[in-house]
């Protein structure tokens, strides 16, 4: 079965879109109105330019949206699938491939791929949104979960099926059994200050810990940067870009504020420790997690905590068992061809 790339249909709607300008005239004012009213409801300050930012956004997007619409329709009709699954499916950016989808009678869906929380602005939405008609045709059919914690968590009109993360799984059961690093401390990539402060603050109340820091993807660019502090510490050594999972088994205790990587750990026997904030209140639920104030308070809880394997029972409803087998049964009926 041949591999198709849709790369250069990115690029080729931009340039299209650069050219040909805005085809409809009344967009801008309806761009106008809405960056508008979203201003004057938005909850909280905004971060400076970011109503210029995004309106100069969705100017460009609506040059290209018609190019969009025109090129995927043509590799769809090439490709003829029966399902298609699209990344960050809910987030909005390319719900055009998914109405289009529809329209071709394709069915559509998502791929869980991270931290999904009741707080989760792409998937959770009030009623008067979900039941209009208009927003419903630009979401997928079909979310596939980690499990049924993750599917209570979704406010969207979609079917929620949890299939479970059997990579997940296989690691876990070849993880190290005797822990080789104290505290491994996961960034979510969100306030650098709040783990460097956090870090610095450990390392010199207790000498001996051995810490790894574990930054997030997105930050392996900026590290020498932003961590520099951190760089300066002989017990902590900051992680680059090996895989998690092996980080996460060779750790005695697992730390940090809202990543899916905390529930990740549950399947490692680990029980995380939660930094207690408004974004880990908002975001990081369950008796599971024990919460801290300070690194004091996380150093004295780390002396009290339970042996690592007391967390593996807990994960069920977090991580679904038999993830393959209930994917197949999902997707067999497109893979039929008779």
């Amino acid at each position: 079965m041949p591999v198709l790339y849709h790369d250069l249909a990115q690029i080729q709607a931009n340039i299209l879109g650069c050219v040909s300008g805005l085809r409809n005239p009344d967009r801008k004012k309806e761009i106008d109105a809405f960056i508008a009213y979203t201003q004057a409801y938005f909850p909280q300050p905004a971060p400076l330019g970011l109503w210029e930012t995004a309106r100069e956004d969705l100017l460009r997007f609506a040059c290209n949206l018609p190019h969009y619409h025109d090129i995927y329709k043509r590799i769809l009709e090439r490709a003829q699938p029966r399902l298609l699954c699209l990344d960050n499916a809910c987030y909005g950016r390319r719900a055009y491939i998914l109405r289009i989808a529809r329209e071709m009678g394709i069915q559509t869906g998502e791929f869980q791929h991270g931290l999904i929380s009741p707080a989760h602005p792409a998937y959770n939405y009030p009623k008067e949104v979900t039941e209009s008609h208009p927003y419903t045709v630009y979401l997928p059919q079909t979310i596939l979960t980690f499990g049924s914690y993750w599917s209570d968590c979704i406010r969207v009109p979609v079917e929620k099926v949890p299939v479970g993360f059997s990579y997940l799984q296989e690691e876990a059961a070849k993880s190290a059994l005797s822990p080789q690093l104290d505290v491994l401390v996961i960034s979510d990539g969100v306030n650098p200050q709040t783990y460097i402060d956090l870090i610095s603050a450990l390392a010199e109340q207790d000498p001996s810990l051995r810490i790894c820091f574990k930054m997030h993807p997105g930050e392996m660019p900026f590290a020498e940067r932003r961590y520099a502090r951190l760089m300066g510490i002989p017990q902590v050594r900051l992680a680059g870009p090996e895989p998690i999972y092996g980080l996460i088994g060779a750790a005695r205790y697992v730390v940090g504020c809202f990543s899916t990587a905390l529930y990740e750990a549950l399947a490692f026997g680990k029980r995380p420790f939660v930094l207690d904030n408004e974004l880990s209140r908002q975001h990081i639920h369950g008796d599971i997690f024990i919460r801290f104030q300070d690194a004091s308070d996380l150093i004295e809880r780390l002396r009290l905590a339970q042996a690592p394997g007391e967390a593996k029972k807990e994960m069920g409803a977090y991580w679904a068992q038999d993830g393959d087998l209930r994917f197949l049964n999902l997707v067999e009926p497109f893979l039929n061809h008779a």
